[in-house]
């Protein structure tokens, strides 16, 4: 039996070597590009939120009209909020539209939330800021009864 020449065979397994290479080289070029793309959009929506809070302009515990300025976290598709009182009531708001920074947000709980707040020592806005890419960062605001500059008896 005759088999192939020894020069022949080595330059089919160098020939089939480097194709194995190049087509291993395009899927980690491939690979990477994803990769790193995803990574991107991660960091993105982590640092939209970066800093954002909400500050209690004023809350005037009799009509229960918070007046909350939002600040920082640009790049938010918008908020769900939850006002609280220190007696475990819960104002719920469906959801609010985009806002942009040191915009102030008008809330009045008779018209706007389910739940109702009992007068109290203290009132909480929690919101969740949620960036482009889909994550969210939890956000939290307070007013005492001790801070002159939000609370209106």
């Amino acid at each position: 039996m005759k088999g192939i020449s020894p020069l022949i065979a080595a330059v089919l397994l160098i020939a089939f070597t480097v194709a194995v290479g190049g087509i291993i080289a395009v899927w980690v070029t491939s690979f990477t590009k994803t990769t790193t793309t995803n990574v991107g959009v991660s960091t993105r929506g982590a640092t939209a939120c970066q800093g954002a809070r909400f500050d209690f302009v004023t809350w005037n515990n009799n009509t229960k009209i918070a007046l909350i300025k939002y600040s920082g976290g640009g790049g938010t598709k918008g908020y769900i909020i939850s006002l609280a009182d220190d007696n475990g009531n819960v104002c719920n708001l469906k959801t609010i539209t985009p806002l942009a920074n040191s915009e102030i947000l008008r809330i009045d709980i008779a018209q706007n939330c389910t739940g109702t707040l009992a007068p109290s020592e203290r009132v909480v806005v929690t919101g969740n800021c949620t960036a482009s890419s889909g994550g969210g960062q939890g956000i939290e605001g307070k007013c005492e009864a001790t801070d002159p500059d939000c609370w209106v008896s």
